[in-house]
């Protein structure tokens, strides 16, 4: 079993594609990513590839980027803003769930005046 506390996890920015102003916590992630936090996949964890929190303040985002070779789903847990997967963009709050597929660029931006938290889970294709 393995259990863990997103509070314990410090908030960190992941500057290589997704910029500066979004702050993960990555629970566990194997890439390099995931190094920036030392974490790695639970032994039983099989097609999970991503989870982490992120965190991004009114006016910021965590960039459009792209996973080869994962999907992901964004879980909106608090604020609101708009979502872009591929060239499409909408509106999102919480309680939103948004399947990203792989190969797609994507990213969230927070247009709201609350902070946005996404769960972020991805799995390996």
């Amino acid at each position: 079993m393995d259990i863990k506390s997103f509070s314990k996890i410090g908030k960190k920015p992941l500057v290589d594609q997704h910029g500066a102003s979004a702050l993960y916590q990555i629970w566990w992630q194997e890439d390099a990513a995931g190094a920036v936090f030392n974490a790695k996949q639970p032994e039983d964890m099989k097609a999970f590839k991503h989870f982490a929190r992120v965190t991004l303040k009114p006016g910021e985002t965590n960039n459009l980027h792209t996973h080869k070779d994962a999907e992901q789903v964004y879980f909106v847990l608090t604020g609101d803003g708009v979502v872009q997967v591929g060239d499409e963009r909408q509106e999102a709050s919480a309680g939103d769930a948004i399947f990203l597929p792989a190969g797609v660029p994507h990213g969230f931006f927070n247009t709201g005046t609350k902070t946005v938290i996404l769960l972020l889970v991805g799995v390996a294709i």
